[in-house]
């Protein structure tokens, strides 16, 4: 039943005229209601953008761009996780076990079906979904199976969404997380828990944020791998700054989009939510400077090439045997 909501055929004529309206009134609404929180600003703009994949301020968005940030306000898997876990852990006060879960599938569904038919939608609304059925059915859901079901019956919806940037971008990406990061991650020797246990206080400390920071910067090289080529067949110019960039501020929107998400608990929290967002916004203008950039433009086939690389990194990870070995 969540699958069928979702797969409402979003493009046929009178159908679609009276759910885009339903939709475009529920935005208002959220939309006003941030504004009666935070004020008419950017920050209740912001937020808009960073829950509803809504238009981003006018004089935000270029920066987001010049950055290479303007992926975090178009809804991704990050929001449904994120999503999942703040209403898992509510429904928990309420009901348990398969009820729970079940109750969350129709909520993510509402949610998918709210946004719209998009390819990042889609393929988030889907991976998430398959991913609570298998916890629903006591089934093992490998992460690139789920990913390879999604990408099915996101074409099955639409087959033309492969032709657009969008779901290239979505699905790529994504397909570079799970493939190269952790191959990537093999390669890195990792201080163990026991070791970090043993070590004084502060170097405690300093051991957990190198590695937060080393496992951050694979994991957005990792996305680079596939935005990189993909932005300069596209838009024939790559941000070099959006790797340090989604270092910096990606930890930090996270965490910005939980807190509005409790805050409407709690709204005593607004306060604290909106001078969050200032330091967060005031931090991010001080890049709003001549940033440097890779220039060019490179065929599609040379992203199906790294595509075809992680595959066979991933593959030569899982057989635990080297890439030389695997091939001959």
């Amino acid at each position: 039943m969540v699958l069928f909501f979702a797969l409402l055929p979003i493009e046929k004529s009178a159908s679609r005229s009276k759910e885009s309206d339903y939709r475009k009134e529920w935005k208002e609404y959220i939309q006003l209601s941030l504004q009666n929180r935070f004020g008419k600003g950017e920050n209740a703009a912001l937020f808009s953008s960073l829950l509803m994949g809504t238009e981003l301020p006018k004089d935000l968005k270029p920066l987001f761009k010049k950055t290479g940030l303007l992926h975090l306000v178009a809804i991704s898997g990050f929001h449904f996780s994120l999503l999942s876990g703040y209403l898992f852990g509510l429904l928990g006060f309420l009901v348990k076990g398969r009820t729970r879960l079940t109750l969350l599938l129709f909520f993510l569904g509402g949610y998918a079906f709210f946004l719209g038919g998009l390819p990042s939608v889609l393929r988030a609304f889907f991976a998430t979904s398959i991913s609570l059925l298998s916890e629903l059915f006591n089934r093992r859901s490998k992460p690139l199976n789920t990913f390879g079901l999604s990408l099915v019956l996101t074409l099955l919806y639409d087959y033309r969404l492969l032709y657009q940037l969008s779901f290239q971008l979505s699905f790529g990406i994504t397909y570079a997380i799970l493939t190269l990061y952790p191959f990537l991650l093999e390669k890195v020797n990792f201080p163990s828990i026991e070791k970090v246990r043993i070590e004084p206080f502060a170097t405690q400390c300093f051991l957990v944020l190198r590695t937060w920071f080393e496992k951050s910067l694979l994991f957005s090289l990792a996305v680079s791998s596939v935005a990189f080529p993909l932005s300069l067949y596209a838009f024939g110019a790559f941000p070099l700054f959006s790797i340090l960039a989604n270092l910096l501020f990606t930890p930090l929107f996270s965490l910005l989009v939980g807190g509005v998400l409790f805050s409407t608990l709690f709204p005593v929290l607004d306060p604290l939510i909106e001078l969050s967002a200032d330091g967060i916004l005031s931090f991010l203008k001080l890049f709003d400077l001549p940033l440097p950039q890779v220039e060019g433009h490179c065929s599609f086939y040379f992203v199906i090439i790294v595509l075809l690389l992680q595959t066979a990194l991933y593959i030569s990870k899982e057989r635990k045997t080297n890439l030389t070995q695997w091939c001959l």
